[in-house]
């Protein structure tokens, strides 16, 4: 019998299973969809982000090992969800390696849905994370976040997010949400459709890890280089800011892009990097709503 320990999340995460290219990615790539809707409810404004990941993550402590309700990394075997979707499992080169999920909403009139989108190993938590988001949504200060009486929530679907193949020819990158653009220089979109693609390999390689596997770094090289000679054909993004609260209800004022700009064909790989982009957005505070993006063929955006 084999009696050797275990890796920890954070070990296994260190030292993916497979080294691969970005078809392998895509190939093995799993997410999972936690869906719940509501009504009636408030339109929401650039706050209420913030307040669902507050309280998402506030829900899964009642479930959580005493270490993780204190910060440390928990004991247990497997280790329970706060630490999972908390706690910076892993950081290298001065970044922290990205949490595995991201939160967005869908509201048309008084009705909206709430997703929460789990990557990888993670999903094997999903059903402490979506008992955790149904009750964040019962317990969100819905006068505070949308001025709203709480609403009720009307269905919950669980359901692997569907695969949006990326289309040959040219194409429209169309900000859903806005995206932070704290890293950028203000007015500067010269290269704007490099340093966007560029995000969005730095996300996909970096989620890679709770997928399993590691970019290779001839591939990231060759990704790379292939971004760099990306421009693109038209530009309507718009420069402005995202003020948000923290936990002490302090306003944080962050520079964000709206928009769109339409790109030149590109080389199958780079679909593939957009393909998973749109599936795990780009940039910073995603988990917070931002960084979403939808391609589609030029003229259909």
């Amino acid at each position: 019998m084999d009696s050797a320990p275990r890796p920890s999340l954070a070990q296994w995460l260190a030292t993916p299973d497979r080294v691969g290219g970005i078809s392998a990615l895509a190939q093995g790539w799993r997410d999972l969809d936690i869906t719940l809707t509501l009504a009636p409810t408030g339109p929401a404004d650039s706050a209420f982000g913030a307040h669902l990941r507050r309280s998402f993550l506030a829900a899964l402590a009642p479930g959580a090992s005493d270490a993780a309700r204190n910060g440390k990394p928990c004991p247990w075997t497997p280790p329970c969800a706060l630490d999972v979707f908390l706690r910076e499992q892993l950081r290298a080169g001065g970044d922290g390696l990205p949490k595995p999920y991201v939160l967005f909403w869908d509201q048309q009139g008084q009705v909206m849905q709430v997703t929460l989108r789990i990557y990888g190993t993670a999903c094997d938590w999903g059903a402490a994370a979506a008992d955790a988001l149904t009750a964040a949504l019962r317990d969100l200060p819905w006068s505070k976040a949308l001025h709203c009486v709480p609403p009720r929530l009307i269905h919950r679907d669980v359901a692997p997010a569907p695969w949006v193949d990326i289309p040959e020819g040219p194409l429209t990158l169309r900000l859903i949400s806005p995206m932070d653009d704290e890293g950028g220089k203000p007015g500067d979109t010269r290269d704007i459709a490099a340093r966007m693609l560029s995000r969005a390999l730095r996300r996909v390689d970096a989620l890679a890890r709770w997928q399993g596997l590691a970019l290779a770094d001839d591939t990231l090289r060759a990704l790379t280089a292939e971004i760099h000679s990306i421009r693109a054909q038209e530009i309507h993004l718009t420069l402005g800011q995202r003020m948000s609260p923290n936990a002490k209800g302090q306003k944080r004022a962050s520079r964000v892009l709206t928009g769109r700009l339409n790109l030149p064909p590109l080389p199958p790989d780079l679909r593939l990097v957009l393909a998973l982009a749109s599936r795990c957005h780009i940039g910073r505070h995603t988990n917070e709503g931002l960084g979403r993006v939808e391609v589609s063929p030029l003229g259909q955006g």
